[in-house]
């Protein structure tokens, strides 16, 4: 077995909060590697899964203060495309790792990427105003319904 293939979190700061849905640059770092070392849809899955971001109270600082910016700048075309940009390399990078361990998903990647960048700023924001909300469990059956092991 290839062990668990967590997401580490990292002490790393930046200037700038990261975009909603998309990790900064040591958190694309994190997550590549994640990837790299899952070895089962369990393991990708659980890479994927926000919990430990969203259980991360600097963290969850940020996805607030993340929505809140994404609001005041909701219809610039810059920043729409660099959106674009990022979930276009995220679907990349998971396309990669979906045909590497034989995971065919119920969504096209970029549909899936969207869907996952919403999931965790979702759940991020339900978990800071109710710290209770089962953000692993609802993510786990989200993610795990739209990469599912049968279509494999």
């Amino acid at each position: 077995m290839r062990g668990r293939a967590r997401v580490e979190q990292t002490t790393e700061s930046t200037s700038t909060p990261p975009r909603s849905g998309t990790p900064g640059p040591a958190g694309w770092t994190v997550l590549c590697a994640a990837l790299d070392r899952a070895g089962s849809r369990a393991e990708l899955i659980d890479v994927l899964n926000p919990a430990r971001f969203v259980a991360d109270e600097t963290a969850t600082r940020w996805a607030v203060v993340s929505a809140e910016h994404l609001a005041a700048v909701a219809g610039r075309s810059g920043i729409a495309a660099t959106q674009r940009h990022v979930d276009e390399t995220v679907a990349a990078e998971l396309d990669r790792h979906c045909r590497r361990l034989g995971i065919r998903p119920a969504v096209p990647l970029a549909q899936f990427v969207v869907a996952w960048g919403a999931l965790g700023g979702g759940l991020a924001l339900l978990h800071a105003a109710d710290p209770a909300t089962d953000v692993s469990g609802a993510a786990a059956g989200v993610i795990g319904a739209l990469l599912p092991a049968d279509a494999a």
